[in-house]
C-alpha cells in the first residue's frame, strides 16, 4: 500500500483507529470497570476535541521541537 496516495481523511481513520486501540488498552488496565464506563472513558481522550486540545498543549510547551 502506497500512503502517499490514500486520502488524507483515511490517514486520519486509520490513525484515530490506532490510538483508539492504544487508549482502551490504558483504560482497561489502569480502572477495571464495565464495559459502559470504558466506553465512555475512551471517548473522552479519542474524541476531536480531545485530540485537538492534547495537540495544542503538546504545540505550547514545544514538545515538538
Amino acid at each position: 500500500m502506497d500512503n502517499k496516495l490514500l486520502n488524507p481523511l483515511t490517514l486520519a481513520y486509520m490513525g484515530d483507529a490506532v490510538l483508539d486501540q492504544h487508549v482502551r488498552e490504558y483504560i482497561v488496565l489502569k480502572l477495571k470497570a464495565k464495559p459502559n464506563r470504558l466506553h465512555q472513558e475512551a471517548k473522552r481522550y479519542v474524541s476531536a476535541k480531545s485530540q485537538a486540545q492534547t495537540l495544542e498543549q503538546l504545540t505550547e510547551a514545544d514538545w515538538f521541537y
